[in-house]
């Protein structure tokens, strides 16, 4: 109570309310090349088998209540939550990234596919994991693609400050905190932000062993859409215990 409101992110007009940065609005098919986006998504994604196990882990460490609101940190174009939603009308999800092109781009095309309107179920904050969401709006700021009313924005608000039965933080992402202050204190607001009522669960994906530190390039294939990419562990630093990585991705409509 008491808050200034935080203009968000208008992308409907090309640029936000501060005229920040530029994003047309356009239909982007995976057929139209160069569309990193969705190429990602198609290739790398699999986001109904991750909530397959998100609810197994559920069901297996909080016990038979049905798990409703979804957050995902490092979300990206917030693949997970768009899916998340669409299977139950139900459920809610927070996309959390500091990309705001990822995150608009994700509004406008996964967003857009949920029943209704989309603010109903889901809600996208550029925002740094490492910010305490529950000061929102000081900490974080919404993507939407046109100028909310009252009733939306503070519907849209409601499942940032909702607390969270799932926190998920899923394609290696939590490596891109740098340091052990960095994971701990998000561990701790990732622990605040939870369903300390009913429980909840918070799931990441680890890596680690001789693997990691070994520089290889793999092929792999999305069984589900077919499309390939090529995964590549290109430098380690034992000293600093860094690993640079990079994904290729190759445009289904390249004859090259």
């Amino acid at each position: 109570m008491g808050k200034s409101k935080k203009p968000h992110q208008n992308i409907s007009k090309g640029f936000d309310q501060t005229g920040d940065w530029r994003l047309p609005i356009q239909t982007t098919k995976l057929s139209e090349p160069c569309d990193r986006h969705a190429l990602y998504q198609e290739a790398v994604q699999s986001p109904a088998g991750d909530i397959s196990y998100i609810l197994k882990f559920f069901r297996q460490y909080v016990g038979l209540q049905v798990p409703l609101h979804l957050r995902e940190d490092f979300s990206g174009t917030s693949f997970i939550c768009a899916t998340w939603c669409k299977a139950d009308v139900r459920r809610t999800a927070l996309g959390v990234d500091v990309d705001g092109e990822a995150l608009a781009w994700g509004w406008i095309h996964n967003g857009q596919a949920l029943l209704g309107q989309p603010e109903n179920q889901m809600c996208l904050v550029q925002a740094n994991v490492l910010q305490n969401l529950a000061t929102y709006p000081e900490a974080g700021q919404i993507v939407a693609d046109q100028l909310l009313r009252p009733a939306q924005q503070e519907q849209l608000e409601q499942h940032i400050l909702r607390p969270a039965d799932v926190i998920c933080a899923l394609n290696f992402s939590v490596f891109l905190l740098s340091s052990r202050q960095e994971v701990v204190e998000y561990f701790r607001l990732a622990r605040a932000a939870m369903n300390a009522e009913d429980g909840g669960i918070f799931l990441l994906d680890m890596l680690g062993g001789h693997a990691a530190e070994s520089v290889v390039k793999l092929h792999r294939q999305n069984e589900i859409s077919g499309l390939s990419y090529l995964w590549e562990q290109a430098r380690y630093d034992p000293v600093k215990r860094q690993l640079t990585c990079h994904i290729s991705l190759k445009d289904p409509q390249s004859r090259a």
